[in-house]
C-alpha cells in the first residue's frame, strides 16, 4: 500500500512541479545574438563577440527581431534608421524579454 501511495504521490507532485519546457537553444542563441547586436549598435559600442556592428548588421537584426515582436519601426523612421533615443530602445527590449520568456516553450523556429 506504501509504494502505491509513494508512486501516486510522485506523479501527482512531477505533473504539478515539473512542467517541462524544452527550450530550442539554437533560436534562443541566435535570437539574443540579434538583440545583442541591436543594442551594441544603438549604445555605439561592440557586441558580446567583440564585433563593431555595422549599420546593415543592426538593420537585419531589427528585421529578424521583428519576425517574432512589435519593433517601433516608426519610431526609427528617420533619415538614419536607428532609435531616435534609448528609453525607445528600451522599451522594444522589454517588450521582446517579455515575447521570449512567454514563448520559449513554444518550440521556436527561425522563419526562413
Amino acid at each position: 500500500m506504501k509504494k502505491i501511495i509513494v508512486v501516486v504521490l510522485f506523479f501527482s507532485t512531477t505533473n504539478l512541479f515539473g512542467q517541462c519546457c524544452l527550450e530550442n537553444n539554437e533560436f534562443k542563441a541566435f535570437f539574443f545574438n540579434h538583440i545583442d547586436n541591436v543594442e551594441a549598435y544603438t549604445l555605439g559600442r561592440k557586441n558580446s563577440q567583440n564585433e563593431v556592428v555595422s549599420w546593415r548588421m543592426f538593420k537585419e537584426s531589427i528585421d529578424e527581431i521583428g519576425n517574432y515582436c512589435e519593433v517601433s519601426y516608426d519610431e526609427m523612421s528617420n533619415y538614419s534608421f536607428q532609435y531616435p533615443n534609448l528609453s525607445v530602445f528600451e522599451s522594444d527590449k522589454k517588450k521582446w524579454l517579455d515575447w521570449y520568456e512567454k514563448n520559449k516553450c513554444n518550440d521556436l523556429k527561425w522563419i526562413e
